[in-house]
């Protein structure tokens, strides 16, 4: 049986805890994401797209799902699920003093592409991309780390029509914040908010004057311009994961 021993980080959902679990699963480290069991719905439905998700080496791993009962706490419902090392995307940008060189980013972004491109064919939209909800696995190689999408609690399927914005302004399309709409593309929109994050720390990203035209630094390459400039457009316009992952930003890094 897995015990839990050290808190790794707590939200609306509820906590995750490292866990040990010896002989029990493999890895013996795992990471459990609970809720009170009467407060957990948002916990299950999670499980659920993690289930329908499985078997991406992008997408974090479901192990399963139990109840148990804990002292103080009463009946908990627990998701068991991948434990990242390296903590998040987040980590990994301050690592590098925030600015990431770019044949790293394109690295990294072709990533997180075949992980959205694999999410979206399955029918999901993630709906909160950001540094915080990419986790970083150690490097198989020798060479990048790997990352892997994480969070699903805020998902929808794609043909659910929820017209209201979920997930994390500043991260978010124009569509998903001006009527609510939020298909695929504005997972593709949130993307290019992070990889320009990867690029600068995340600053002065927007101008002042205009919430939706991205501030590119001038030290990136026309090639990465290119790139971004398919990214932020209107949604009729904006380029799939699997059209971005030919693009020669992305090429660059195989």
């Amino acid at each position: 049986m897995w015990q839990k021993f050290n808190k790794l980080g707590a939200g609306s959902y509820g906590k995750v805890h490292l866990a040990d679990s010896p002989g029990f699963r493999i890895p013996n480290k795992v990471a459990v994401k609970s809720a009170a069991l009467e407060n957990s719905a948002s916990l299950k439905r999670e499980a659920l797209f993690l289930k329908k998700l499985k078997g991406n080496p992008y997408v974090i791993q479901c192990y399963g799902e139990e109840v148990s009962q804990e002292d103080n706490e009463g009946m908990v419902y627990n998701v068991i699920m991948e434990y990242a090392p390296g903590g998040s995307l987040k980590d990994l940008i301050t690592s590098y003093n925030n600015v990431m060189p770019e044949t790293v980013v394109s690295g990294y972004a072709s990533m997180l592409l075949r992980g959205l491109s694999f999410v979206h064919r399955k029918g999901v939209v993630h709906c909160d991309i950001k540094p915080d909800n990419v986790l970083v696995f150690p490097a198989q190689d020798g060479g990048l780390h790997r990352l892997k999408l994480a969070d699903f609690g805020l998902s929808k399927r794609v043909s659910e029509e929820i017209m209201e914005f979920r997930g994390t302004p500043y991260y978010a399309s124009p569509e998903s914040m001006q009527s609510g709409m939020q298909g695929t593309p504005a997972d593709i929109w949130s993307f290019g908010c992070l990889v320009l994050e990867m690029m600068n720390g995340g600053e002065r990203i927007w101008k002042a004057e205009d919430r939706w035209e991205p501030q590119k630094p001038e030290y990136i390459s026309e090639c990465g311009k290119d790139f971004l400039g398919k990214i932020f457009v209107s949604v009729e316009y904006r380029w799939s994961a699997d059209k971005l992952l030919n693009h020669p930003f992305i090429q660059q890094s195989k």
